[in-house]
């Protein structure tokens, strides 16, 4: 018998790390270790902070790095979608009947829904691009590299220069908006179709020499990030109001994603996990949880139970320690989320193969492919 061949798992394990990243990033948000914590606990958390943000892009990256040639499925945006749905049922379900939370009509729309920014606004922007997904397909298919290229810089000024610089008055992109995602979407695909180790400026490097490349310019962003972030109105003495308008600029783009020092940071991060050979089926099973892991975790319901409920808000007094007492907490929601959705994968597995589920599903595909 002919051996399964195991895919590569370089995106896997970044993608992994990625949710992990989103995990523990909202953990120091809910928590407010940024904004309430002072002294060394406050620039160690800001600095967390702003390495961490990378992880919702590096999801649009791998995206657009192996979508950009394929097919429209409609099935798989459909998947997305209910495993959306069942989350949001089951466990408002739970906050009502077992937590007794209360409920106005209007938060129970939300909750019943994904096209909302404030629940679940990564799966809305998803969605949205996956429609977009095969008219960039066919630009990206018939554009010359000098075309794709001229139109990823044109991008990043309109879409995270200006907004940047101008506090999201000229052009608004706070790198939730499905413009920002199609942006990514782009580069990732421009990274598949013109691999940058093949570049004049990196295909004479060693792949040691390029990871520590990546992880220089990644470190260097988030350093550039703090400083101004940190430090900024240190130049208003110097420069006056134009400076400490700017530097006003920066700190409400604090957890900007479409921020340039986070965008060109998280490229880095994503081409730091392309240069490892990696297959593991382990990886790509515990990747293949990561959406359920998101859906658990950021639902409302299980979001006030967790950091209203369960974890006690930071204070002041606290020392850079309890840090270490957030990561053990994120790596605790990662690992039962984990658990919660294999479990769901496991039972929507055995409920496929009952004669009337394929039945259904027959009558679905059937349907989707006509459609």
């Amino acid at each position: 018998m002919k051996e399964k061949t195991i895919r590569q798992s370089n995106y896997e394990l970044m993608r992994i790390v990625s949710m992990f990243f989103i995990v523990f990033w909202h953990v120091l948000l809910h928590t407010s270790a940024v904004i309430k914590s002072a002294g060394l606990l406050k620039y160690v958390s800001l600095f967390l902070w702003l390495g961490l943000s990378v992880h919702t892009n590096t999801f649009m990256l791998v995206t657009g790095y192996f979508q950009y040639d394929k097919k429209f499925k409609l099935n798989k945006i459909f998947r997305v979608i209910g495993t959306t749905w069942f989350y949001n049922i089951i466990l408002t379900c739970l906050g009502f009947f077992i937590l007794h939370y209360e409920y106005s009509h209007y938060d129970l729309f939300q909750s019943f829904s994904f096209l909302n920014r404030n629940g679940y606004w990564y799966i809305t922007g998803y969605v949205l691009l996956m429609f977009f997904s095969p008219i960039l397909n066919k630009y990206i298919e018939n554009s010359t590299q000098k075309e794709h290229k001229n139109m990823l810089i044109m991008l990043f000024i309109v879409f995270s220069i200006i907004p940047y610089l101008t506090k999201n008055t000229a052009i608004a992109n706070d790198g939730r908006s499905v413009f920002h995602f199609i942006f990514l979407y782009l580069i990732g695909a421009y990274l598949a179709k013109y691999p940058i180790e093949k570049s004049y400026h990196f295909k004479k490097n060693s792949v040691s020499k390029n990871r520590l490349i990546y992880w220089t310019i990644f470190f260097s962003c988030t350093m550039i990030s703090f400083l101004i972030l940190q430090f900024g109105y240190l130049f208003e003495n110097v420069y006056g109001s134009l400076i400490q308008g700017f530097y006003d600029t920066i700190q409400f783009t604090r957890d900007n994603f479409a921020s340039p020092f986070t965008v060109i940071a998280s490229i880095a991060f994503f081409l730091y996990f392309g240069t490892l050979d990696l297959k593991s089926k382990f990886i790509n099973k515990i990747s293949s949880l990561t959406l359920g892991v998101y859906l658990i975790h950021e639902n409302r319901v299980m979001a006030r139970y967790i950091y209203t409920d369960f974890i006690s808000q930071v204070t002041a007094n606290d020392t850079v320690l309890i840090l270490f007492k957030f990561i053990l907490y994120a790596i605790i929601i990662f690992i039962v989320s984990a658990i919660i959705e294999w479990i769901r994968q496991l039972l929507a597995k055995m409920l496929s193969k009952t004669k009337l589920v394929k039945a259904l599903g027959n009558k679905w595909n059937n349907y989707v492919k006509n459609f």
